[in-house]
This record gives structure tokens, sequence and C-alpha cells, in this order.
């Protein structure tokens, strides 16, 4: 029996059950980025290395999930491209998995450090009214 009748209160308490469909997804992103940048620093590309590998890490963990998935598919795309000797690929399913990860960053995150991170970045960036020390709105003065 559902209680709620607004569709945004369905919504947001399916997200927690949609987030975890997610965390599956982020854990092989995650790794396969951790992965590619273990290989790409064994084989003498550190920067491009320690780059993709701590995004992979990031990705795991849910800390911006798509800011670490943008940055690891641009390092890991032009890394291989100008890094000589390495002949490592990034295949189909990897970029479609990081863009689905950059797409879905709001979801994505909702299971990982992301939930508190966000929240509190959203509060930080509320602007406060002059003479109140209070976020919340004011009633209008008559």
């Amino acid at each position: 029996m559902m209680i709620a009748t607004d569709a945004n209160t369905r919504t947001h308490r399916q997200l927690p059950l949609i987030g975890m469909a997610w965390v599956v997804v982020r854990i092989g992103v995650g790794w396969f980025w951790l992965d590619q940048g273990t290989a790409q620093a064994r084989r003498g590309a550190a920067a491009v290395g320690t780059i993709e590998s701590v995004a992979g890490v990031a990705i795991i963990l849910g800390i911006l999930v798509g800011v670490s998935a943008s940055v690891a598919l641009m390092v890991g795309w032009t890394g291989i491209a100008t890094v000589a000797g390495t002949h490592l690929a990034i295949d189909a399913a990897a970029v479609a998995a990081t863009l689905s990860l950059i797409w879905g960053w709001k979801v994505a995150g909702t299971i990982g450090f992301d939930h508190w991170l966000l929240a509190r970045v959203r509060r930080a960036a509320r602007p406060v009214e002059r003479g109140t020390t209070s976020v919340a709105p004011q009633p209008p003065v008559r």
C-alpha cells in the first residue's frame, strides 16, 4: 500500500533502489579505469596512469561520479592516443558505461559519497539574505 500520491515523492523513494543497480555499473566502470591506470603507469605513462587510477577509485567510491567519469574518459582517450608504445584500447562497452555514468550522475551517486557531498555543496551554495542567519525562505513583509 502506497501512502504518498505525489509522483515526485514516489520517484524520490525509488531512487535508492535504482541507485543500487547503478552501484554495480559504477564499480565495474571504476575497476576498469583503475586497471587501465595501473597498466598505463606500468608502461611508463605515470601521469596518465595516476589520473585514470584516481578517477577509477573516485568512481568506485561514488565521489563526484559524473566529473570523475568525464575525467577518466578524456584522459584515457587522449592518453592512449598520445602515449607512444601503449597498446591499451578502450572498448566500446567501457565507453558506453562511462558515458552512462556521466549522463546518469545524479542517480549513480545516490549510494556513495555523492549523497553527502552534493548535499553539502547545495547547502553551501544557497544564498543567505542580508540580516538573517537562516537560509530558509522568509515570508513576505506586508
